[in-house]
């Protein structure tokens, strides 16, 4: 039986890469009996529509309004079975969607995150930002994942807060609570680049840490990286089997404990909104480096 597949892509402020990117993204192999239905893109900017064909509808907004606001645009135009949905600034590899894809065999499985590489050159700032992303692959060995950049879901769910500052986690917690397991896909590559200045990564990592707090209080699910059980034992594990790692990992968990004390003053005291968030210039740049990926 044939299982169809949509996908969005929202964009920002990628529109140089987006011819490029869905090259890319059309030339994706999917596991036996999945067919890629279309492509949706959802963005503010008119230049947009130049991408309009085969497989592909372009959903330009009169203004920006926010990742949520597009999801569920996508959601209520949409009535594939799987859905996709994947960050504009990060690039699949040949085969993510076919491992993204593969774990819907199990009909209990409702969610499947991939997993996101940093292709940046290195430099120790990038270190942080490396070193996030590996903790994430690390903390994935148990489950529910830490979910980001790219998730594949099952059409079940009617919409999304559309004031979410975390909308992958907010998705992966709803399809959770219809009793659905959300799993993990590390072979789901998809590659990123993480902030190469420091107002960007503490800009990052506060919208991150105020999302996943705003999740808890809306909806009562507490993501991985909050649960500090779990979060310490992933670092413990790390730094008994990789000694070498203990002088990379303590100034990247006092950064990430400096950046979660200012996390809470901008929730609890601040009540900041970061529904609709500063870009960050240099996580865009994706074709920079790309040609080594």
């Amino acid at each position: 039986m044939v299982k169809t597949v949509s996908l969005l892509i929202p964009v920002a402020v990628e529109e140089e890469y987006l011819e490029e990117l869905l090259e890319r993204v059309k030339s994706q192999r999917l596991p036996e009996g999945y067919v890629l239905e279309k492509i949706y893109v959802v963005g503010s900017r008119d230049v947009l529509n130049k991408l309009s064909g085969e497989k592909v509808e372009v959903i330009v907004e009169g203004e920006r309004k926010g990742k949520s606001h597009a999801i569920n645009l996508f959601l209520k135009k949409t009535s594939s079975e799987i859905l996709i949905i994947q960050n504009a600034d990060v690039l699949p590899i040949e085969n993510t969607y076919y491992e993204l894809l593969k774990p819907f065999e199990d009909p209990e499985v409702g969610l499947v995150g991939g997993r996101a590489v940093p292709m940046n050159k290195p430099t120790l700032l990038n270190l942080f930002g490396r070193s996030i992303w590996h903790l994430h692959h690390v903390l994935n060995k148990d489950m529910p994942p830490k979910v980001g950049e790219i998730i594949a879901f099952r059409n079940v769910i009617e919409e999304i807060p559309e004031e979410s500052p975390v909308d992958e986690e907010t998705i992966c917690a709803l399809i959770q609570k219809l009793g659905f397991k959300a799993v993990y896909a590390p072979n789901a590559i998809v590659y990123n680049k993480v902030p190469e200045t420091i107002g960007e990564l503490v800009n990052q990592r506060k919208r991150i840490f105020v999302g996943h707090l705003w999740l808890k209080k809306k909806l009562g699910y507490t993501t991985p990286t909050l649960n500090w059980k779990r979060l310490g034992k992933t670092i413990l594990s790390e730094m008994v089997h990789h000694p070498r790692k203990i002088i990379t990992l303590l100034p990247v968990i006092l950064f990430e404990l400096s950046i979660r004390f200012l996390g809470l003053i901008e929730f609890y005291i601040e009540k900041k909104d970061y529904h609709k968030w500063r870009q960050l210039p240099s996580t865009k740049r994706l074709f920079d480096e790309a040609e080594e990926v």
